[in-house]
């Protein structure tokens, strides 16, 4: 007999339920025993997955928050690229965030105004502008790093144990396959 997972064909645009843990009077994520391999479709793991995601995006957010600086995501996730692979040319940085070189000169703009990173001109070419990040920056970036790592640490104890287990293997599958974290580097390096 299959689980309660099996189900008709919900119309496109329809919104879907999966069965899991109840939060704000809605069910967000299976959980241990309403799952099974052959119960598991691509739909409900891109299902899952997306409100894992959507979970961790807000995690973020609140440790950014909780700072003392006023900066974005978006922001942040520059200065991790930079903590991670020392002083970058703001073609590469844009090419790595996925923006235009005029928007990551924007975002680095406010960056330098808040204190937090500083350009410089390094290459014969005065074109090629160095982004790198001021101590303040660094610190920054230790801060929230540590603070997630705290909090992740802290919801990681609320999963069976037998759970946790498979995380790790299924994390990094899932990393490799969206390509290069920097946050990942970026911990590594801290921790060495």
């Amino acid at each position: 007999e299959r689980s309660s997972m099996t189900r008709a064909r919900v119309p496109t645009g329809a919104p879907r339920k999966l069965p899991g843990t109840q939060v704000a009077d809605r069910e967000i994520l299976p959980t241990e025993e309403d799952l099974t391999e052959e119960d598991l479709t691509e739909e409900d793991l891109t299902d899952t997955v997306m409100v894992a995601g959507g979970a961790l995006v807000m995690m973020a957010l609140r440790t950014l928050a909780e700072t003392t600086e006023d900066i974005t995501l978006t922001q942040y996730r520059a200065m991790v690229v930079v903590a991670s692979r020392g002083p970058c040319r703001m073609a590469d940085l844009a090419r790595i965030l996925g923006v235009t070189p005029s928007t990551a000169t924007r975002m680095c703009d406010r960056l330098v105004r808040k204190g937090l990173a500083k350009r410089s001109r390094d290459s014969p070419d005065r074109r090629q502008v160095t982004l790198s990040l001021t101590d303040d920056g660094e610190h920054l970036v230790r801060e929230v790093v540590e603070h997630r790592r705290r909090e992740i640490g802290q919801m990681l104890l609320g999963i069976p144990l037998a759970t946790r287990e498979h995380l790790p293997a299924s994390l990094a599958a899932l990393s490799d396959a969206i390509g290069e974290v920097p946050e990942r580097l970026l911990v590594s390096k801290l921790r060495h």
